[in-house]
């Protein structure tokens, strides 16, 4: 199921030229580049929200919780840094920096349940 949002993205990231011309008109021409970080980093939540539940429903609910906030920071942050120089753009980037983060995050967070229960990462993944 996770297939369709993640193709919709990749061809929202090619198409995003024709679609905000056709949706919006060429006013907006200048939104495209925004539209697509936005795309990007939609793939990577597609991919770290189905984790982010899994470890929520394995009572590693702290830290699903610690790595929405760290990301939720990050996101306001580089909001703060480039907006005065990027504007919108920094809105963008922001949030495929924070989602970056939170597949890191959840990443990390796995190798680590793993490694205190001595279970080979390479081994986990292979069974």
């Amino acid at each position: 199921m996770l297939a369709i949002p993640l193709i919709l993205c990749v061809w929202l990231i090619f198409e995003a030229d024709w679609l905000v011309s056709l949706l919006l008109g060429d006013a907006y021409a200048g939104s495209v580049s925004v539209l697509k970080w936005l795309a990007g980093a939609m793939i990577l939540n597609v991919l770290v929200q189905p984790m982010l539940t899994a470890l929520q429903a394995r009572r590693f609910d702290h830290f699903a919780a610690a790595i929405s906030m760290a990301s939720v920071g990050a996101q306001l942050a580089i909001v703060v840094t480039l907006a005065p120089t990027m504007g919108a753009l920094s809105a963008g980037i922001a949030f495929f920096a924070s989602q970056a983060l939170q597949l890191l995050g959840v990443i990390a967070c796995v190798a680590a349940i793993l490694w205190r229960r001595n279970v080979s990462v390479i081994s986990y993944l292979r069974d």
